[in-house]
């Protein structure tokens, strides 16, 4: 209803100056197959998230934005930014769900479901967005069971030299606190160049955030949070057919956190630091390619608190793989990927001084070695097929196959069309290493996750203002993993393996139109069921709204509405000394960005979040962001 009325009013102003050019309607995609394909070849639903996109919401986190797809719950967006985030992606959590940075897989070895911290991101790094929902293990391996998160950041693509900076300002409060004070300071700068053969980027940003309290209590006493990031790319076109690119980038924030035990005030922090480097190389062969990614990440993270913590990691990635196109029909991938993980931590025992540790990586760490092979056949007929397999190779775990099937029917409507859809494919999930190996915790016995994903649905565009997207998604887990009670009366508790199979399934909408040249509406709907003792934090249903209205070629306006609706949570009780279940109640959330191009070379933007100062929790008694303000420059040259 709501997307309805934005049509109609905004309608009423329409320009016939097109300043928005139609992107998503015609948009190509890749990661579903690793070719650039139309999305009418395709026989997934693929959400593309554009450079232009993420500035028409300028002043929203990377899990923001990411939060506001179909069938995607990210908590903890909205509230403290040191908040941990837990990805449900169709009833996931955040072992079943795969990012990846320009293609590379990304991971936190360390961490209990090996995810990468997406907090760790700057989003105005980033280019663009593709989100590929259901197994895609064939493609990318292990942990894309629910979904892949492919983040690609920005390079230099215009010859001659350019510069950026930006300045922003603003508030950072909780509902109860109506103070307005500036809280939110973030300037970041970019120098890049493109000149013959050769061409670079480098960015540097720092963010630094006050006034919000990690928990809500009587003091409220503000949690400081910071982040800086640092990226530097090279690439050289080495021949007409051979491109090399270099990278290396720095990650790290610092944040203060209360005590979740009791829901008390305390001065604790964490850091988090995150270093990596790679290669990225491609050599033409006719319509065929053969392509080489490769990266090395090191991950530190330090907890001081009444439990002092350290963990550091390494990962090393490798992808070999060659692209092949025979004909104008069938588009071939054929490749093997390694990865290696190890990890260490290292804690102060009760009643001594220094650290010991307690996970060597010469215990904790694990080699991946898997080939595999995709195809992609697109018929004359309307009839295309995208299938392939792989072989998990695992040093610990032995062999184990994965494999897709997703078939597709596109029936050409004149200028319209509607594509039928349906995939069945498998993934498997190794154990953390933290899992493996947590001192009290661990378990080695562990066995590997298996999922199985349906998938069936259908597309329909007409006239190339309107696309409708419906899905059906069924996703089984067997060998779910789950930290468990042992002993209720010395709280001894491990990751143990669940008997038999749990189901996550549910309804996907999208409707995008674009009813007016200056005029684009987005609107989704997702149905996540799922068992009720996995279902925490998980809401039942979810709506996405947005409307973005042109008001000259210079002069944009955002409105974007969310709707979550209620979740169970649990937590500990200091009363009772067990886990207690309750209900977080629903909320709306109601946004509104502009920007402005001043001239060719300053633009002004801008955000009012949470307009109606909605009062709601993510986590039970943790805080979330009240009505903020924030104000922005760029300035180009």
């Amino acid at each position: 209803m709501l997307l309805l009325c934005l049509q109609g009013i905004l309608g009423m102003y329409a320009q016939q100056k097109d300043s928005i050019p139609i992107q998503k309607l015609a948009e190509v995609t890749v990661s579903e197959s690793r070719f650039p394909l139309k999305r009418s070849q395709t026989g997934k639903i693929v959400t593309k998230i554009t450079d232009e996109d993420l500035q028409k919401t300028s002043g929203k986190n990377l899990a923001e934005v990411i939060n506001s797809v179909a069938g995607i719950e990210i908590n903890g967006s909205t509230s403290h930014p040191g908040q941990n985030l837990g990805y449900s992606i169709r009833g996931s959590r955040n072992r079943q769900v795969l990012i990846l940075i320009d293609g590379i897989q990304v991971t936190d070895p360390s961490a209990i479901s090996s995810d990468f911290d997406l907090r760790l991101l700057n989003v105005d790094d980033v280019a663009s967005i593709e989100i590929l929902k259901g197994a895609s293990s064939v493609l990318y391996g292990s942990g894309a069971a629910a979904a892949t998160i492919n983040i690609t950041l920005k390079e230099t693509e215009t010859n001659g030299f350019s510069a950026k900076a930006t300045w922003v300002a603003g508030t950072n409060q909780s509902q109860d606190n109506k103070n307005y004070r500036i809280d939110d300071l973030y300037n970041a700068y970019s120098l890049g160049g493109k000149t013959g053969k050769i061409s670079f980027l480098t960015s540097l940003s720092y963010q630094d955030l006050e006034g919000l309290s990690a928990i809500k209590t009587e003091e409220n006493k503000p949690d400081d949070f910071s982040r800086i990031n640092a990226l530097a790319k090279f690439s050289i076109q080495i021949s007409p057919a051979w491109k090399t690119s270099v990278f290396g980038n720095f990650d790290r924030f610092k944040s203060d956190f209360d005590e979740s035990f009791g829901l008390t005030d305390a001065d604790n922090q964490s850091f988090s630091a995150n270093y990596r480097s790679g290669i990225s190389s491609t050599y033409q062969i006719g319509k065929h390619t053969l392509n080489l990614n490769g990266a090395y990440q090191v991950v530190d993270r330090d907890i001081e608190s009444s439990f002092p913590s350290r963990f550091n990691a390494e990962s090393w990635v490798g992808d070999l793989f060659g692209k092949f196109v025979f004909g104008q029909s069938l588009y071939t991938i054929i490749g093997v990927n390694t990865q290696h993980n190890n990890m260490e931590s290292a804690s102060i025992p009760f009643g001594e001084n220094g650290f010991v540790t307690d996970i060597h990586p010469s215990d904790a760490n694990f080699t991946l070695v898997d080939p595999y092979i995709n195809s992609v056949y697109l018929g004359n007929n309307g009839i295309n097929i995208n299938a392939g397999a792989r072989l998990n190779t695992h040093s610990e775990y032995g062999n184990h196959w994965v494999y897709n099937f997703n078939p597709s029917f596109t029936l050409p409507l004149g200028e319209n069309y509607l594509k039928i859809l349906t995939s069945y494919s498998t993934a498997f999930i190794t154990p953390s290493l933290f899992q493996l190996f947590a001192a009290d915790f661990g378990n080695d016995q562990l066995d590997p996750e298996r999922n199985r994903t349906i998938e069936s649905g259908f597309e329909f565009n007409l006239h190339k203002k309107y696309t409708l997207s419906v899905l059906y998604f069924n996703r089984s887990e067997k060998n779910f993993i789950d930290f468990v009670l042992v002993n209720p009366d010395t709280f001894e508790s491990q990751y143990q393996n669940i008997p038999g199979s749990f189901t996550a399934e549910g309804i996907e909408i999208t409707l995008e139109s674009k009813p007016f040249k200056n005029l684009s509406l987005l609107g989704n709907y997702t149905h996540t069921d799922r068992k009720k003792a996995l279902r925490i934090r998980i809401p039942l249903n979810k709506i996405n709204l947005s409307a973005n209205y042109a008001l000259s070629e210079k002069t944009n306006f955002s409105l974007t509405y969310q709707y979550t609706d209620s979740r169970d949570d649990v937590f500990f009780s200091t009363e009772t000394f067990a886990s207690e279940n309750l209900e977080l109640k629903a909320y709306d959330l109601l946004n509104f960005y502009f920007s402005h191009q001043l001239d060719k070379h300053f633009r002004l933007f801008g955000s009012i979040t949470n307009i109606f100062n909605e009062d709601y929790e993510e986590v039970f008694g943790f805080t979330t962001k009240g009505n903020n303000l924030r104000l922005g420059v760029d300035l180009r040259f």
